[in-house]
């Protein structure tokens, strides 16, 4: 009996002991489908962020072989994701990215460090696509690498966008750099100034690299002492006041020397704070400014010329207006200049009345563009005095602007000593010509005594010399006869004097004319005696 109560209750304990295991078997599998259940619900809703995603999810092993692509893929390469499945995503990589990702590929993975790095993928269509990926390592239970995981995210339009704002920025540094003019800004807060910027090609023009005249303290000791006081109050005024400002002044370069600058600034923005932000640009006008002081110079000394010249100097307008006169005029009309300006040039009655004409249509040939030739006019002066005046007319043509220049020289002394000396000629001439008219006449006397003294001598010898003093006297007495007869009495044409000469000879010599013929062949030629 004994052994039999203890069987049983063995047995009871047992079953027990079998029970407590079932329940906890039972449990377990509760548990189990519980986390199964779970896990099909996570997987349910990873499948269901990844598949919606705008950016790629994939799952790499060691060798970089996709095991897992997310669907959205498809929009982003033009893939389906089963293409890419258990191919190494380096086949898709743009071959200039592939060993810089390599490497930060197993660099990530050996030290179990997450990873960010920009790459391009080729598109289904051929084209590359600009990938920005994130990367962690997937590690197995035992916690050793057995992968990674990898967010990927289209950036192609940034990408783009940064590329294309870097050749806009190149594009802007290359017209800043090759820009005549210095580009810069700085901010204003109170009394303190900062330079922001200063473009490169500032070196080229003042020979500082622009990080030297960042330093405002700097910067003004370059202003010309002369010119900083009033840069720094009235055009700090006017751009608080305008929002703009115009300046030029004096600025020393690197090598020690002034030149002039043209300086102009513009507000573009006023903060909460009061910061005023200036954008602004510089010109090297040195040149400029030499070229305006000899232009200054140059119209002082015109002016000078102007003023104090002894000929008459008018400026008019193409009405007939006078625009200006210098002090000769004054002097000669008995006006002043102010009440000169603004007359009439005809209105002075400096000018003959049948003279006018003749200016008048002088001025209408040389607005035509023609050239007219000076001419002499005679005038009268204030007092009643008459004057002659060479005058010189000439067109002034300047910026669509016509003047007319008249310039007169007063040769009323020359004219006078002119017309004395052609008296003094005339009558010079006059006595001259009576001269060589007594000598002709003295030359003819001697050869008609010649002549005579001839008929009573009956040596031959003797008569031949008697013919040849008389032909001799009247060679003489036709020169005379020759220049009393001619207008230039320096000068006597020696053919027709040959031709007269030899013609009287052929009468006197030859007895019977039939019988000898005289041919001559002789050029006028001018002889000075």
């Amino acid at each position: 009996m004994v052994n039999q109560s203890n069987s049983k209750n063995t047995l009871l304990n047992e079953l027990s002991k079998l029970r407590q295991r079932v329940s906890k078997l039972e449990k377990s599998e509760n548990r189990l489908k519980e986390r199964e259940k779970t896990l099909k619900e996570t997987e349910k809703r990873f499948r269901l962020v990844t598949d919606n995603m705008l950016d790629i999810i994939s799952i790499c092993d060691l060798e970089a072989v996709i095991t897992y692509v997310s669907p959205s893929v498809k929009n982003v390469l033009g893939y389906d994701p089963e293409y890419m499945l258990d191919k190494p995503i380096f086949d898709f990589m743009h071959p200039d990215d592939l060993e810089i990702v390599k490497t930060s590929f197993q660099e990530h993975l050996a030290d179990f460090s997450p990873g960010k790095a920009n790459y391009r993928l080729k598109h289904a269509d051929g084209h590359y696509v600009w990938l920005e990926t994130l990367g962690n390592p997937l590690l197995n239970n035992k916690r050793h690498i057995i992968g990674g995981v990898f967010l990927n995210r289209d950036i192609t339009k940034r990408k783009n966008a940064e590329e294309m704002l870097q050749q806009s920025e190149a594009r802007l540094q290359y017209l800043m750099s090759s820009n005549p003019a210095v580009i810069f800004s700085f901010e204003m807060r109170d009394t303190e100034i900062t330079i922001t910027y200063i473009s490169e090609n500032i070196k080229e023009h003042l020979g500082y690299e622009p990080a030297e005249l960042m330093d405002i303290t700097f910067w003004r000791s370059c202003v010309h002492p002369d010119d900083l006081e009033k840069l720094m109050t009235e055009a700090s005024s006017r751009l608080l006041e305008e929002g703009r400002s115009v300046d030029e002044y004096r600025f020393k370069g690197k090598d020690e020397r002034y030149m002039w600058l043209h300086d102009e600034k513009k507000v573009v923005s006023r903060d909460q704070d009061g910061t005023i932000k200036v954008v602004g640009s510089w010109f090297n006008i040195t040149d400029r400014k030499k070229i305006e002081k000899a232009l200054e110079n140059s119209k002082k000394k015109y002016r000078a010329i102007f003023e104090t010249s002894p000929d008459y100097i008018v400026l008019l307008g193409v009405d007939g207006r006078i625009m200006d006169a210098n002090l000769a005029v004054e002097k000669i009309s008995g006006l002043s200049r102010e009440e000169l300006v603004g007359m009439y040039f005809l209105e002075l009655g400096l000018i003959s009345e049948e003279d006018i004409p003749m200016h008048l249509e002088n001025v209408s040939r040389l607005l035509k563009g023609e050239q007219i030739e000076p001419s002499e006019v005679d005038f009268v002066d204030k007092d009643g005095k008459q004057h002659w005046a060479q005058v010189y007319t000439t067109v002034l043509r300047e910026d669509g602007d016509i003047a007319i220049l008249v310039v007169s020289g007063d040769v009323t002394e020359l004219k006078k000593a002119e017309n004395e000396m052609k008296a003094a000629l005339e009558e010079k001439e006059m006595l001259m010509k009576e001269i060589h008219h007594r000598v002709k006449n003295n030359l003819m006397v001697i050869s008609s005594l010649l002549s005579l003294q001839s008929q009573y001598i009956q040596d031959k010898e003797v008569l031949d010399i008697f013919k040849e003093s008389q032909n001799r006297a009247k060679s003489m007495a036709l020169i005379h006869e020759r220049l009393y007869r001619s207008d230039d009495l320096k000068r006597i044409n020696f053919g027709e004097y040959i031709r007269t000469l030899t013609t009287d000879l052929f009468h006197t010599y030859v007895v019977d004319p039939s019988l000898i013929k005289l041919n001559m062949n002789v050029e006028d030629v001018i002889l000075d005696i």
